[in-house]
């Protein structure tokens, strides 16, 4: 059933170019933040208005394509690998990354952003190290735990109920904003998982589970229910 929806050895330029294009505006958006007047960890003197509504409108767009985009490359690459083959490349691909990132740019970071706690920095890197503290590598720490997770979520949609689920689906989407109802269901969860985890820290494996009422509506689990007229979508675009 998947993989009449996405074959297997099909590449989507389309992603590739929208994955360049989003990475590109985090640049921007990381370059634009300390001008904004939000808070950020370092902050102008004087700030624009005008910068944080542009900014507060794209925030709404743009890791939650990041994340679909995972969700999509994450069904191509079950479809065509193992279970296994596909948990030990994001390890690879994210997990070192992550691991590499948190013991030897977070620190100096933390240490930098609260300078006034320390000594020196070689008497507090130990402490931040063993904090293991994502700080901005939040994004691939999330990443990797829903990419982890969409190896039992193949398996359930490759399953009998997993099938009819689709079927439904599918037949869902032939009626006029008949997929409105989903994002209705999203913006529930979304709304029942801030109340329950009303903090809006970024940690997770580090800490608590404070920051997944932001990221459950971004996850590329949810978002594969969008795959199944992913492909008519593409066909329909090249054609017009």
């Amino acid at each position: 059933m998947m993989n009449e929806v996405l074959p297997q050895r099909k590449r989507y330029s389309e992603l590739d170019w929208l994955r360049v294009i989003l990475i590109f505006a985090v640049f921007l958006h990381h370059a634009f933040m300390p001008f904004n007047g939000d808070g950020w960890h370092v902050m102008n003197n004087e700030s624009s208005k005008v910068l944080d509504d542009i900014m507060v409108y794209f925030e709404q767009l743009r890791l939650q394509t990041l994340f679909f985009i995972a969700g999509a490359g994450s069904l191509l690459l079950l479809q065509k690998t193992s279970a296994k083959s596909f948990m030990l490349s994001k390890c690879h691909r994210l997990f070192i990354p992550l691991l590499v990132g948190m013991i030897l740019i977070v620190p100096p970071q933390n240490y930098i952003e609260n300078i006034a706690d320390y000594d020196s920095f070689l008497s507090a890197y130990g402490q931040l190290m063993l904090s293991f503290d994502t700080n901005h590598l939040w994004f691939i720490e999330f990443l990797l735990i829903f990419m982890l997770l969409a190896i039992p979520f193949k398996r359930f949609l490759d399953g009998a109920t997993g099938i009819v689920w689709l079927k439904w689906l599918e037949r869902l989407s032939q009626f006029k904003l008949g997929l409105i109802a989903l994002v209705i269901v999203l913006v529930l969860i979304r709304g029942l998982a801030k109340y329950l985890m009303p903090d809006d820290s970024h940690l997770l494996l580090s800490g608590h589970l404070l920051h997944l009422s932001c990221q459950i509506i971004k996850s590329p689990l949810l978002l594969f229910n969008y795959l199944l007229r992913f492909h008519q979508t593409l066909n329909w675009i090249r054609n017009n």
